[in-house]
């Protein structure tokens, strides 16, 4: 498995490892996670799917339903704004390796190469109501 960073680049990888996780909801989380060169160690959304979690963004808490149990959670505030997972010889793979722009980070707009403006033409006076209480 191949695992790109948000800016393209590639991530190396040192195969799969099954691990136990504790996160203080009284129930061990079994799961086969990719061993790779990180910073920070990431729980994927196939994870919280699998074990039924919810992420509580706002109280930074992890939720799980099953047992009806929460845990404080948290925040790490990195720089990258995603990671990648792309299986090689797969059609997504063979897709993206056409269009590479398509996962990149573009932080420069694209320059407008035309002299078209839209706008919409309009008669009368603007439209106005008073707000309700």
């Amino acid at each position: 498995m191949q695992l790109f960073a948000a800016n393209g680049t590639a991530v190396p990888t040192y195969g799969k490892r099954l691990l136990k996780l504790d996160l203080g909801l009284r129930r061990e989380f079994n799961w086969p996670f990719i061993i790779a060169a990180v910073s920070q160690p990431i729980i994927g959304a196939d994870f919280l799917r699998h074990f039924e979690l919810l992420v509580d963004i706002k109280n930074g808490i992890l939720i799980d339903p099953l047992i009806k149990l929460k845990t404080k959670g948290a925040l790490y505030a990195g720089n990258a704004s995603s990671v990648k997972v792309i299986i090689e010889n797969s059609k997504f793979h063979q897709l993206l390796s056409e269009f590479p722009t398509l996962i990149g980070a573009n932080t420069t707009p694209n320059k407008i190469v035309h002299e078209v403006e839209h706008w919409i033409q309009t008669n009368g006076p603007p439209v106005f109501s008073k707000p309700r209480r």
